[in-house]
Protein backbone atom coordinates (compact mmCIF):
# COMPACT_ATOMS: atom_id res chain seq x y z
CA UNK A 1 0.00 0.00 0.00
CA UNK A 2 3.03 2.27 -0.21
CA UNK A 3 1.70 3.81 -3.43
CA UNK A 4 -2.02 3.58 -2.50
CA UNK A 5 -2.63 1.07 -5.28
CA UNK A 6 -3.49 -2.54 -4.43
CA UNK A 7 -2.69 -3.56 -8.02
CA UNK A 8 0.81 -2.02 -7.96
CA UNK A 9 3.52 -4.43 -9.12
CA UNK A 10 6.78 -4.07 -7.22
CA UNK A 11 8.69 -4.96 -10.40
CA UNK A 12 7.76 -1.55 -11.79
CA UNK A 13 9.74 0.20 -9.03
CA UNK A 14 11.97 3.00 -10.36
CA UNK A 15 12.96 6.57 -9.48
CA UNK A 16 9.50 7.85 -10.41
CA UNK A 17 8.09 5.49 -7.79
CA UNK A 18 10.35 7.09 -5.19
CA UNK A 19 9.08 10.54 -6.17
CA UNK A 20 5.48 9.31 -5.96
CA UNK A 21 6.07 7.77 -2.53
CA UNK A 22 7.60 11.03 -1.29
CA UNK A 23 4.50 12.86 -2.50
CA UNK A 24 2.09 10.42 -0.85
CA UNK A 25 4.28 10.01 2.27
CA UNK A 26 2.29 7.17 3.83
CA UNK A 27 2.31 7.41 7.59
CA UNK A 28 4.34 10.63 7.41
CA UNK A 29 7.42 8.43 7.27
CA UNK A 30 9.92 11.11 6.32
CA UNK A 31 11.66 12.77 9.23
CA UNK A 32 11.94 16.19 7.65
CA UNK A 33 9.59 18.25 9.79
CA UNK A 34 12.17 19.80 12.09
CA UNK A 35 10.18 22.48 13.86
CA UNK A 36 8.90 20.74 16.97
CA UNK A 37 7.40 23.90 18.49
CA UNK A 38 3.86 22.50 18.62
CA UNK A 39 5.13 19.41 20.47
CA UNK A 40 7.22 21.53 22.86
CA UNK A 41 4.40 24.01 23.46
CA UNK A 42 2.06 21.18 24.51
CA UNK A 43 4.62 20.20 27.17
CA UNK A 44 6.10 17.38 25.13
CA UNK A 45 9.37 15.79 26.23
CA UNK A 46 11.56 13.70 23.95
CA UNK A 47 14.26 11.21 24.95
CA UNK A 48 15.99 10.18 21.74
CA UNK A 49 18.18 7.06 21.91
CA UNK A 50 20.26 5.86 18.98
CA UNK A 51 22.65 2.94 18.90
CA UNK A 52 26.19 3.61 17.76
CA UNK A 53 26.26 0.03 16.45
CA UNK A 54 23.00 0.44 14.48
CA UNK A 55 23.55 -1.18 11.10
CA UNK A 56 20.13 -0.16 9.77
CA UNK A 57 20.08 3.60 10.35
CA UNK A 58 23.32 5.50 10.88
CA UNK A 59 23.56 7.31 14.19
CA UNK A 60 24.62 10.29 12.08
CA UNK A 61 21.00 10.52 10.91
CA UNK A 62 19.86 11.16 14.47
CA UNK A 63 22.58 13.75 15.03
CA UNK A 64 21.52 15.41 11.78
CA UNK A 65 17.88 15.40 12.90
CA UNK A 66 18.78 16.99 16.25
CA UNK A 67 20.86 19.67 14.57
CA UNK A 68 18.08 20.43 12.07
CA UNK A 69 15.55 20.76 14.90
CA UNK A 70 17.91 23.25 16.55
CA UNK A 71 18.28 25.22 13.30
CA UNK A 72 14.51 25.25 12.72
CA UNK A 73 13.64 26.36 16.23
CA UNK A 74 16.62 28.61 17.05
CA UNK A 75 16.32 27.93 20.78
CA UNK A 76 18.04 25.69 23.30
CA UNK A 77 16.47 22.24 23.08
CA UNK A 78 17.51 21.17 26.58
CA UNK A 79 14.14 21.76 28.21
CA UNK A 80 12.28 19.28 25.98
CA UNK A 81 14.71 17.19 23.87
CA UNK A 82 17.52 14.95 25.10
CA UNK A 83 19.63 12.69 22.91
CA UNK A 84 21.68 9.72 24.07
CA UNK A 85 23.97 7.80 21.72
CA UNK A 86 24.32 4.27 23.04
CA UNK A 87 27.54 2.31 22.42
CA UNK A 88 26.82 -1.31 21.51
CA UNK A 89 23.15 -0.76 20.69
CA UNK A 90 22.16 -2.18 17.33
CA UNK A 91 18.82 -1.31 15.72
CA UNK A 92 16.34 -1.70 18.61
CA UNK A 93 18.37 -4.47 20.21
CA UNK A 94 21.74 -4.92 21.82
CA UNK A 95 25.07 -6.45 21.13
CA UNK A 96 26.78 -9.55 22.40
CA UNK A 97 28.69 -7.73 25.15
CA UNK A 98 27.92 -4.03 25.57
CA UNK A 99 25.33 -2.77 28.06
CA UNK A 100 22.46 -1.23 26.11
CA UNK A 101 19.16 -2.06 27.87
CA UNK A 102 17.42 0.99 29.35
CA UNK A 103 14.22 -0.45 30.75
CA UNK A 104 12.07 -1.10 27.73
CA UNK A 105 10.79 -4.67 27.81
CA UNK A 106 12.32 -5.97 24.60
CA UNK A 107 14.37 -8.87 25.93
CA UNK A 108 13.66 -12.27 27.42
CA UNK A 109 12.20 -12.31 30.91
CA UNK A 110 11.53 -8.56 30.97
CA UNK A 111 8.21 -7.10 31.86
CA UNK A 112 9.44 -3.64 32.78
CA UNK A 113 12.49 -1.81 34.01
CA UNK A 114 15.63 -3.20 35.53
CA UNK A 115 14.82 -5.58 38.41
CA UNK A 116 16.05 -4.08 41.66
CA UNK A 117 16.62 -0.70 40.01
CA UNK A 118 13.18 0.65 39.20
CA UNK A 119 14.19 4.29 39.04
CA UNK A 120 14.57 7.06 36.48
CA UNK A 121 18.30 6.41 36.03
CA UNK A 122 17.79 2.78 35.01
CA UNK A 123 14.47 3.00 33.19
CA UNK A 124 13.82 5.26 30.20
CA UNK A 125 10.07 5.26 30.82
CA UNK A 126 10.56 6.41 34.41
CA UNK A 127 13.07 9.01 33.19
CA UNK A 128 10.54 10.64 30.91
CA UNK A 129 7.80 10.37 33.55
CA UNK A 130 10.03 12.15 36.09
CA UNK A 131 10.86 14.80 33.50
CA UNK A 132 7.19 15.46 32.67
CA UNK A 133 5.84 15.21 36.21
CA UNK A 134 8.70 16.69 38.28
CA UNK A 135 10.62 18.78 35.74
CA UNK A 136 13.84 16.80 36.27
CA UNK A 137 15.45 16.22 32.87
CA UNK A 138 17.63 13.12 32.47
CA UNK A 139 21.39 13.71 32.42
CA UNK A 140 22.23 10.02 32.05
CA UNK A 141 20.67 6.61 31.73
CA UNK A 142 22.26 3.51 33.18
CA UNK A 143 22.44 0.83 30.49
CA UNK A 144 22.35 -2.80 31.54
CA UNK A 145 23.63 -6.00 29.95
CA UNK A 146 22.05 -9.25 31.11
CA UNK A 147 23.64 -12.68 30.94
CA UNK A 148 22.45 -14.23 27.66
CA UNK A 149 20.21 -11.15 27.17
CA UNK A 150 17.75 -12.60 29.65
CA UNK A 151 16.65 -10.63 32.71
CA UNK A 152 16.08 -13.86 34.62
CA UNK A 153 19.79 -14.74 34.29
CA UNK A 154 20.91 -11.61 36.11
CA UNK A 155 22.93 -8.52 35.38
CA UNK A 156 26.28 -9.02 33.66
CA UNK A 157 27.35 -5.35 33.69
CA UNK A 158 26.08 -1.80 33.71
CA UNK A 159 27.38 1.59 32.59
CA UNK A 160 26.09 5.14 32.40
CA UNK A 161 25.07 6.51 29.03
CA UNK A 162 25.64 10.24 29.27
CA UNK A 163 23.67 12.96 27.57
CA UNK A 164 25.09 13.41 24.07
CA UNK A 165 23.26 16.45 22.73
Amino acid sequence: MVVNDTDWDWRSFDFNTVKLIDTIDPGNSTADKYNLSAFKNRGGKLIHLHGLADDTISSGASIYFYEEVYKAMQISLDDFYRMFLVPGLFHCTGSTAAPWYTGISTIGGATHGVPGSDDADHNGIYAIMRWVEEGIAPQKLVATKYHEDNVLRGIARQRPIVLTL
